[in-house]
């Protein structure tokens, strides 16, 4: 009888695991269009002054939309900034879509699939509080907070810097340093960042927004307008926290690094509504060349897009012999071997 054996399970998420909170490509302009309007019908920003940094977020808006609208998108928006070096340009759009991200998830409860994982995945701790699953990794192609809500509404801890800590959530709030996270541990990596910005010089700070049930929405777009002025001010000092996979400074390649960490451990994968696209392929193909170990892969998605979902998945990592595909869209898959 052969012995057990002790799995290592990670999650990749894509943007179909957010889909029920949050945008995907195809209702991205109008999800846009519609946080614009939003906005414009605020009292923060009634009849802005000429000039006002309300004026200049709405006009920017109404540029990023057109762009988004006309080309394949955002991503594809992103890249054309980036090979012709329009640096300026592609932090504009980096901080725009970070207040995008930031005010439709304080708007929308997360998407209540997370809610029925983590119901299943956490424990009472004997001394207290909540045990995380250790043997769990999430690792997330997201720019949100999809996880951190969820995670948090069943331990109360807020969403500053003690839940980041505590869930080993990179990027952390309220963490500085690059150090190696405990594989040891439960721990979600952003592949992409996450929507906010952080200051680029002098002591560190980030700019995000704790998400409070009672959502205030003057005051949250007072603070959108306090974040934009910041960035207007000096760019190169306030730093849009999302990244994308082609990009090779910043904080990204600490996360991915440490991404590879987790996946040299990983024996089960379970690849949740990710489609896994052209522009992260040469990331993917390491990430998942990486996992030396891995026994046994779930692919979970619509029933659309499953099968192409898995003839991807099979074209960067061939001779995995035990592939499950799933395609139920009401709750996240937990395997059988947890």
């Amino acid at each position: 009888m052969q012995p057990a054996i002790d799995h290592q399970f990670t999650y990749l998420l894509g943007a179909g695991a957010s889909a029920e909170a949050l945008p995907v490509v195809a209702n991205f302009p109008a999800k846009l269009e519609s946080f614009k309007g939003r906005l414009s019908s605020s009292t923060p920003f009634h009849n802005p002054e000429p000039g006002s940094t309300q004026e200049r977020l709405l006009n920017d808006l109404t540029g990023l939309i057109n762009n988004v609208k006309f080309a394949a998108s955002a991503d594809t928006q992103a890249k054309r900034h980036y090979l012709q070096r329009q640096e300026r340009k592609y932090s504009d759009l980096k901080m725009l879509l970070s207040l995008f991200f930031l005010v439709e998830e304080a708007v929308v409860r997360f998407d209540k699939r997370y809610e029925l994982l983590f119901a299943q995945l956490l424990e009472q701790d004997p001394m207290g509080g909540v045990k995380l699953p250790g043997r769990i990794k999430i690792l997330s192609w997201n720019y949100d907070l999809q996880v951190e809500r969820a995670m948090n509404s069943f331990m109360g801890l807020g969403q500053g810097a003690a839940l980041f800590s505590r869930l080993q959530s990179i990027p952390n709030v309220g963490q500085t340093e690059q150090i190696d996270i405990a594989l040891n541990r439960f721990a979600i990596l952003k592949l992409n960042g996450m929507a906010g910005a952080h200051t680029a010089d002098g002591p560190a700070e980030r700019y995000y927004f704790e998400i409070s049930p009672q959502f205030d929405e003057d005051k949250l777009f007072s603070m959108i307008i306090k974040l934009y002025a910041a960035y207007l001010s000096a760019p190169e000092k306030v730093v849009p926290d999302i990244a994308f996979a082609w990009e090779t400074r910043g904080i990204a390649p600490y996360i991915r690094k440490q991404a590879l960490r987790v996946a040299e451990q990983t024996t089960v994968l379970i690849c949740i509504g990710y489609s896994f696209p052209n522009f992260n392929r040469d990331y993917d193909r390491q990430l998942l060349g990486a996992m030396a170990n891995l026994k046994t892969v779930y692919l979970q998605s619509h029933p659309d897009t499953i099968k192409e979902v898995k003839e991807r998945f099979t074209a960067l990592r061939p001779k995995i012999r035990d592939v499950r595909m799933n395609t139920d869209t009401k709750q996240f898959v937990l395997p059988y071997e947890y």
